[in-house]
């Protein structure tokens, strides 16, 4: 009976603890890799939207400068 258990607990030589532990341990690495690559995103994408902003802000004060110049 041990004999069984003991080839149920490795496939093809490999022992399933040590594949399943190595499988958890990259997908650890896989979310902090995402979550890392998320808020550099985010970031970004905040950062962008202001410097849009202000362009905007900057072009519509030109623009009613322009206008009460009139």
């Amino acid at each position: 009976m041990y004999a069984i258990k003991e080839l149920d607990s490795f496939v093809n030589g490999v022992n399933k603890e040590d594949v399943e532990s190595s499988v958890e341990h990259l997908l650890d690495q896989l979310r902090r890799i995402d979550q890392k690559l998320r808020l550099k995103v985010e970031n970004e994408i905040k950062h962008n939207f202001h410097q849009q902003q202000e362009f905007v802000l900057a072009a519509d004060a030109i623009v009613i400068q322009i206008i009460n110049n009139r």
